[in-house]
């Protein structure tokens, strides 16, 4: 190997580190910086850079970034899978007030993901959340309270959470309210308004509440064809009370039938 060569692969084993590894990001770069360059590689498609990025500015302090690393090692995205190392990066950010790390710690334990499940752990981290106004973890919580599961049951409270986050456009959440008010559940049984809901929910995607709107809607035309037939009867029955009813109509023979000859019996 040429002295040149040994120089140029030398510089390569510094950029890249060994065995082609990005190497780690500079660490002059403030947590924006840094995080805005993770960013860059991720929707780059080069996701073992965009990890190096995210704990770059994780490391400093940056709790999206810390939120964004856990949910990578989640889902083994740049970063081996590691629920654990995911939990941890969660709790950081959680502990920083980060509504987004509140929830997903909540799912950790609600799933029993990198720590033991514990359903009153995964309510008290939605509900940080859910007070912060994200929408996912008012859809969680409120179905919790609904459940009973880390929480006494209550359908009521369950309904407010549900609301507030359907208001924001959350699919799940307009489904579970829109059952409630079908059920009467917590709410006054309002099948207009359930149906409403699960319409919103239908066209986020929902297949099971499009199931349920199909079901409503098909009862609804029976129900409508059955006031027409009865509004019907009620019309021809005053006709008939009051001498107006139109005569019957004249018997009318079916197609083909012979006209009938009356034979006289031979004297």
């Amino acid at each position: 190997m040429t002295f040149r060569l040994m120089v140029v692969v030398a510089a390569l084993v510094l950029l890249l580190g060994p065995a082609g590894v990005p190497s780690a990001p500079a660490q002059t770069l403030s947590p924006e910086e840094s995080r805005a360059q993770g960013e860059q590689a991720y929707a780059a498609g080069n996701y073992v850079m965009a990890a190096q990025w995210f704990k770059a500015a994780a490391d400093k302090g940056s709790s999206s970034a810390q939120v964004i690393l856990g949910w990578l090692y989640r889902e083994g995205r740049g970063v081996p899978r590691d629920d654990q190392e995911a939990v941890r990066w969660f709790r950081l950010a959680a502990l920083l007030g980060n509504a987004g790390a509140e929830y997903s710690l909540g799912v950790m334990y609600d799933k029993g993901r990198g720590v033991a499940e514990d359903p009153v752990q995964a309510a008290s981290w939605y509900r940080k959340s859910a007070q912060k106004g994200n929408a996912q973890a008012q859809n969680n919580l409120g179905w919790l309270l609904e459940h009973g599961r880390g929480l006494p049951r209550d359908a009521a409270q369950a309904a407010t959470w549900y609301h507030q986050a359907a208001l924001q456009g959350q699919s799940d959440a307009a489904g579970n309210l829109g059952l409630l008010y079908l059920d009467g559940r917590g709410v006054p049984r309002d099948r207009a308004r359930a149906l409403r809901l699960l319409r919103q929910a239908a066209a986020g995607g929902d297949a099971e509440a499009q199931r349920v709107v199909d079901r409503l809607e098909a009862e609804d035309r029976r129900a409508a064809e059955e006031r027409e037939r009865a509004q019907q009867r009620r019309q021809d029955q005053q006709r008939v009370a009051e001498g107006t009813a139109a005569p019957p109509p004249p018997a009318r023979r079916r197609p083909g039938q012979p006209h009938r000859r009356l034979l006289r019996r031979p004297l």
